[in-house]
């Protein structure tokens, strides 16, 4: 059966205090614990490339599991939507700097913050239908390289990681059904605006400027209250699809993993499903919101303290905007 047997996470060494940051917003330390659940955040390094955060998580993955041979490995997705370059895709560039087998399958899957329920899906997929056996999944996305330091509402949020996963065909923590959802509607909720085929950036001379003369905004943005909105509303109804499908009951779940977006939302989730607070890990207040990389830092800590054979619920959801959630078992 197609499940995880190990995960390994890597934060980089620059840790930012957000209580400075708060004041400069005009936030309360109360306002920053209780709802944004942020204290200190990790950021990557200038050079520090998303390959550099992968090969970081990789060697600690391979460090844990002494028998994952990487010459077994047939397999390599990398989940991030800031890639080192527009081309080539990331996972290759991957597989040169770890010394994979030029025979392996890799490619990127473009998500954010559901991307790990995505890259699940495609990894427990491709095991039953193609036959691999050793599948390496990464998430890093190095979203500080792409936030407006004066922007209050991802400023506090978000933080870098990258995590590895290693999935067999042969695994404890078994990867069950899922469910997903997609809204395109609201996809200007978060958004890069500046950089894609649609307002590309140019070099005219020494300068940067867009088409007509107009350089789009460069930076990450987020209308919190429609992510909010979009959250409340979907989510809930998201987990209780998926265990419908699962043929579970929620009180038979040990504990509900939902993407770290910030403390009000899991717990607003957690509320409105009337789970008990020790089934709802929040695990954000010195690593922030990771993006892909949240639920398996979070599932990693999880199936490290507990061991296999906990039932678990996995919810992603962000940019899109999209949604997913599955069983562990």
């Amino acid at each position: 059966m197609p499940g995880i047997k190990s995960i390994a996470t890597y934060y980089p060494k620059n840790r930012m205090n957000n209580e400075e940051l708060a004041k400069k917003f005009g936030f309360t330390l109360t306002f920053l614990l209780e709802k944004v659940g942020v204290a200190t955040r990790t950021i990557a390094d200038a050079e520090e490339t998303t390959s550099d955060m992968c090969c970081s998580a990789a060697r600690l993955l391979f460090e844990k599991n002494p028998e994952l041979d990487p010459a077994q490995v047939d397999l390599l997705i990398v989940c991030t939507q800031n890639p080192d370059y527009r081309i080539p895709h990331t996972s290759a560039i991957l597989q040169n700097r770890l010394n994979l087998a030029n025979s392996l399958a890799a490619f990127d899957i473009n998500l954010g913050c559901s991307g790990y329920l995505y890259s699940l899906a495609v990894c427990k997929s491709l095991i039953e239908s193609l036959g691999f056996k050793n599948v390496l999944l990464f998430t890093a996305d190095p979203y500080s390289k792409v936030l407006d330091p004066d922007d209050s509402s991802t400023a506090l949020l978000f933080s870098d990681a990258a995590t590895a996963t290693w999935l067999s065909n042969e695994a404890e923590n078994s990867i069950g059904l899922f469910s997903f959802g997609t809204d395109g509607s609201e996809a200007e909720s978060l958004m890069i605006k500046g950089g894609g085929i649609k307002f590309p950036f140019l070099v005219k001379g020494s300068h940067l400027c867009g088409l007509q003369g107009k350089l789009e905004d460069p930076f990450l943005r987020m209308d919190g209250r429609k992510i909010c909105k979009f959250v409340k509303k979907t989510i809930p109804g998201d987990v209780k699809k998926c265990l419908t499908k699962n043929k579970i009951d929620i009180e038979e779940v040990d504990y509900f993993i939902f993407h770290q977006a910030s403390k009000y939302l899991i717990d607003s989730l957690r509320k409105e499903l009337n789970l008990e607070e020790s089934k709802v890990p929040c695990r954000m207040l010195h690593s922030g919101n990771t993006v892909s990389s949240s639920i398996p830092s979070v599932l990693q800590a999880i199936l490290e303290e507990e061991g296999p054979g906990k039932k678990i619920i996995l919810s992603g959801f962000g940019v899109g905007l999209s949604w997913g959630s599955c069983l562990l078992y």
